[in-house]
């Protein structure tokens, strides 16, 4: 028998063994009908200093199988064995980035924009209803605009957060009057997120990651409800295209470790210049913190991981391209887990599948091995993107700055640490007290 799980880990897989039977789900609760869980206190103290989601679970018995891994149990022996089919550092091949490298922007903008459309298009197949998610910014609307192409009375579905400062729905109706597409508004507000918030604790079966949890299952119902059964979404864009404004600080800091007579003292200050320029933070000051917590499982992790990119992106000569790149990709393994398993949790717990057609296979393999120009552009994240959406957006979609659908949490929760309470939460909803003492 087969257990095999995605490259990314777009859908989750455990298993766990009760005598000589294993037992899988991709849900811990279809776990723990066949098998008492046992509460590891290491793995708790990995993910509160870390944030750190390898594990994916607080349990000592039980095992995600991890990203690109298949696993094979023979019935008749009862082994278990796995085995890495894909290895990211495997996608990466020379021969691609420098054939990228040699074409014109206008080529690779073609080639980017002729590969979403096959993607979406592929990902739009469906024998049940699919409508797109439309937050208003550029992933989720470049999707959905290339999405009506093909299916001019597909319906978008949008949060609206109920607070002036966090409320995005006007460029959501802007895109969607733009592409003459149905709008359907769910409103997120504090009485709801509070009705919620411990339920989808419970749904993710981890602290929550992200505030925005809620805001994603209450859509996905609301969908549900209207008979929709798939829904389109922007994730992973940023990963993949560099989107994360801390790409251009650790650019910055890049930029700043060129300057040869810089001295010390100045450059312990360019770090306060990157946060107080892009809010961001460096990979520097993160293995400074690593360093001092290097008896924990994810340290050599992430070391490994970071070392093993260093190496594929060998090949390029620039060091500061070579050392951004790395870093940007970084994120597939250690930011992007937490998105996906939200994203899959939050929906299909209202019965719902949100599909990732940035994560495509292709996508994946055509981004790893973009020149890093093309990603950040004069400081400009996302710019090929951003080229492609021009065809399709108008131009204050595709260039308004970067929101990330955020939430008043300290108002709504009364709480000045959003994962601090979220831990805590977690924690009692299992009875596991003696961790927050």
């Amino acid at each position: 028998m087969y257990l095999v799980r995605d490259r990314l880990g777009i859908k989750p897989l455990y298993y766990g063994f009760k005598g000589n039977e294993i037992v899988f789900s991709s849900e811990l609760k279809g776990i723990k009908c066949s098998l008492e869980l046992e509460f590891s206190e290491k793995r708790t103290w990995d993910y509160l200093l870390s944030s750190n989601i390898t594990g994916e679970s607080y349990y000592s018995n039980v095992t995600p199988l991890t990203p690109g891994t298949f696993g094979v149990f023979d019935i008749n022996s009862k082994k278990f064995t796995t085995e890495k089919y894909c290895q990211l550092t495997d996608l990466i091949i020379e021969k691609k980035y420098q054939t990228q490298s040699q074409l014109t922007e206008e080529k690779i903008i073609d080639e980017l924009d002729e590969l979403l459309n096959t993607v979406v298009k592929d990902q739009m197949v469906s024998d049940v209803p699919i409508a797109s998610v439309g937050s208003g910014g550029l992933d989720s609307s470049l999707i959905t605009a290339i999405a009506a192409q093909y299916n001019s009375s597909i319906s978008v579905y949008h949060v609206k957060v109920d607070d002036e400062k966090c409320d995005e729905s006007k460029y959501a109706k802007q895109v969607a009057k733009h592409l003459n597409l149905e709008l359907k508004t769910e409103i997120l507000s504090k009485n709801n997120y509070l009705e919620y918030v411990d339920y989808c604790i419970e749904v993710e079966e981890l602290p929550l990651s992200h505030p925005n949890s809620v805001g994603i299952y209450l859509i996905s119902k609301k969908a549900k409800d209207d008979g929709i059964k798939v829904l389109l979404t922007g994730e992973g864009a940023d990963e993949l295209f560099g989107g994360y404004h801390r790409y251009k600080a650790y650019q910055k800091k890049l930029m700043f470790s060129r300057i040869p007579l810089l001295p010390k003292v100045l450059k312990k200050f360019s770090n306060l210049i990157i946060h107080a320029g892009f809010g961001g933070f460096s990979t520097e000051d993160v293995d400074n913190y690593l360093e001092q917590a290097s008896g924990f499982s994810f340290h050599s992790e992430r070391h490994n991981f970071i070392t093993g990119l260093q190496t594929a992106f060998s090949f390029i000569e620039n060091e500061e391209a070579r050392a951004l790149k790395t870093y940007i990709s970084s994120d597939l393994q250690y930011y992007l887990p937490p998105i996906l398993r939200r994203t899959d949790r939050m929906s299909m717990a209202a019965g719902l599948e949100m599909r990732v057609p940035f994560l495509d296979n292709r996508l994946l393999d055509f981004s790893l091995n973009l020149p890093v120009k093309h990603q950040i552009n004069k400081y400009e994240l996302k710019y090929l993107l951003k080229k492609v959406g021009e065809r399709y957006l108008p131009k204050n979609i595709v260039y308004r700055s970067k929101k990330g659908f955020p939430l008043p949490i300290n108002e709504w929760l009364g709480a000045d640490n959003f994962k601090r309470c979220m831990n805590q939460k977690w924690l009692s909803l299992n009875n596991q007290k003696n961790i927050i003492k």
